[in-house]
């Protein structure tokens, strides 16, 4: 709200109607009228909507790493992982980890 009011010199209840538009993702409702405004309007809709889809992804992690444990989904391997033991190598017989 400190923003919109001395960068755009607005009064302090239109900032905060600006400032409640752009977080509850309406997009603000008058276009700012100095350069400041414009530029802090830009800056605070992009950070705005980046916290957004960073604090919605951080909550939903741990419900997607369940939903992955309940399908038995395997770990993605790496080429720098060691194959677990008794894995099949490309010509069908197994390879004897030991002396490796």
């Amino acid at each position: 709200m400190a923003g919109y009011h001395y960068l755009d010199h607005v009064a302090w209840i239109d900032a905060f109607d600006q400032t409640a538009m752009i977080v509850g993702g309406m997009g603000p409702y008058s276009e700012p009228k100095t350069f400041g405004g414009k530029l802090f309007a830009g800056i605070f809709a992009l950070h705005s909507g980046l916290l957004l889809i960073g604090l919605t992804v951080f909550m939903l992690t741990p419900l997607f790493h369940c939903v992955m444990h309940s399908f038995h989904l395997p770990a993605v391997r790496t080429k720098t992982a060691r194959p677990m033991r008794g894995a099949l190598v490309r010509n069908g017989a197994r390879r004897n980890l030991r002396n490796t």
